[in-house]
């Protein structure tokens, strides 16, 4: 059995991560699989196991368009099933048979209407219509499920649960984690997007300086606009530190040392970052909204809301109280566990043979 997956997204994203973690195991299990990679920057590694589709140069709109119009003519003959490993990769399968896993991590673009601009959601929206036509279609976790059967209208013979993991070799504790020391350290891992509320992070720091002056927020993603605005705003910008490009064993470093992680989203089809720094032993803050409660489970303190008031007492609740934070860490870290790349790639793999036998018949 030939298997073709189709990623337009580098090891570095959340939605990349997941196939390349992946083919580890699959190469390792002697597995026939290439991986094409449809992104602009292009990765290594895998040898002859991974190949390179160039996408076409455009000013705007260049993923969107690729997705619909160009990629689709460039997929590659010969394979017995197909992994479209993004939803925004459904206009290919106008091309392509029944033989086709394709992943949904999320309906973003159909759910929350004002996550983009609107030519970018109306493009979007249209990819993701195509996943229906999919022999198996992939879902992260059993909300992102129930929103692919509300829009589609179908049964669950034909979507999968498989939920993204973590690294364990990577993240994981590293020394003894510090309690009580006089300078706290707030992370957050993640981009700007309104459905993440940073902006409400940043509120609720501001608010929490009042009571805990020795503390500090740090920030892993690109700084926008707006959040600088108001870091500005609220004369804080000694407080947040800012850090991007950094590597898995960097990222690792910062969940190691934090004192806290929160992740107050609004949305989310998984969320892999409550998951490392659980792994790394950091006690987790979190939203419990969309599919964020099944992946942080009874390892978390969950926003009964989501204001920039109670995520100020929540992080105080933790920076607070040692005991609490230690009991957090430790279910923290026995939850992660459950976990695992090798246990997404084994799930992977069955499917691949599932929809080859339907596709067979």
């Amino acid at each position: 059995m030939k298997i073709a997956i189709l990623n337009a997204h580098g090891p570095a994203t959340g939605v990349g991560k997941c196939v390349y973690k992946a083919m580890d195991y699959f190469l390792e299990g002697g597995m026939d699989v290439t991986l094409f990679d449809l992104s602009y920057k292009g990765s290594g590694g895998y040898g002859h196991h991974i190949k390179r589709i160039k996408p076409f140069r455009l000013p705007v709109l260049r993923q969107c368009l690729n997705d619909l119009f160009y990629y689709p003519l460039h997929i590659p003959k010969g394979f017995d099933v197909y992994h479209i490993s993004a939803q925004g990769g459904g206009a290919y399968l106008k091309y392509i048979g029944k033989n086709t896993v394709i992943t949904v991590h999320d309906m973003i673009p159909v759910l929350k209407k004002n996550s983009m601009p609107g030519i970018i959601n109306w493009i979007s929206k249209r990819c993701i219509t195509y996943a229906k036509k999919a022999g198996i279609i992939i879902s992260d976790s059993e909300h992102t499920k129930r929103d692919i059967q509300n829009y589609f209208g179908i049964g669950d013979e034909n979507i999968r649960i498989i939920p993204p993991a973590v690294d364990h070799d990577i993240f994981k504790p590293i020394g003894k984690r510090k309690y009580g020391a006089t300078e706290k350290i707030i992370l957050h891992v993640g981009s700007e997007d309104d459905r993440k509320n940073v902006h409400l992070l940043i509120k609720a720091f501001h608010i929490l300086l009042q009571y805990m002056p020795n503390v500090r927020l740090y920030r892993i993603g690109k700084k926008s606009r707006k959040i600088a605005r108001l870091i500005n705003r609220l004369g804080i910008n000694d407080k947040v530190l800012y850090f991007s490009d950094v590597s898995e064993e960097k990222l690792a470093g910062f969940y190691n040392n934090a004192d806290v992680f929160v992740f107050p989203s609004s949305y989310e089809g998984f969320g892999i970052p409550p998951l490392e720094a659980m792994a790394c032993g950091c006690p987790v803050l979190s939203s419990s909204v969309t599919s964020l409660s099944e992946v942080v489970g009874d390892a978390a303190i969950k926003l009964k809301s989501l204001t920039a008031e109670e995520i100020c007492n929540g992080l105080i609740l933790i920076l607070s109280d040692t005991k609490l934070a230690r009991k957090l860490s430790s279910k923290g870290l026995a939850h992660a566990k459950k976990f695992s790349w090798q246990n997404y790639a084994r799930d992977l793999a069955k499917a691949y043979s599932d929809v080859f036998s339907r596709a067979s018949r």
